[in-house]
């Protein structure tokens, strides 16, 4: 059964991968993505979760520089592969060996 909690959290982050990330900001989205790799997801929600990674892997690939807050290319060398949210300097940088959407 889906954890009712994994809705509010996907509207959030899909608040922040619209709009936050577009203007320098989305210091929140590890950790907003690391919450919703815990939960059990319906067919829908992890459709749209796809959905949201694969467009910020794209931001954080094609965006300008300037535009990225720093803190997302801060990568978590504690964090495991499998938790790609944590790696995007290096998947930025192409450095990243894990997999990751769009990858």
């Amino acid at each position: 059964m889906a954890d009712r909690r994994a809705e509010g959290i996907l509207k959030t982050l899909h608040e922040v991968v619209w709009y936050s990330l577009d203007f320098g900001h989305g210091a929140e989205y590890p950790a907003m993505r690391d919450r919703l790799a815990g939960l059990e997801l319906t067919a829908d929600q992890a459709a749209r979760l796809q959905k949201l990674d694969e467009l910020a892997i794209d931001y954080i690939l094609t965006a300008d520089l300037d535009d990225i807050w720093p803190g997302l290319l801060e990568d978590r060398p504690d964090k495991p592969p499998e938790q790609w949210w944590w790696h995007l300097g290096a998947i930025r940088r192409g450095e990243f060996a894990g997999d990751y959407p769009g990858k």
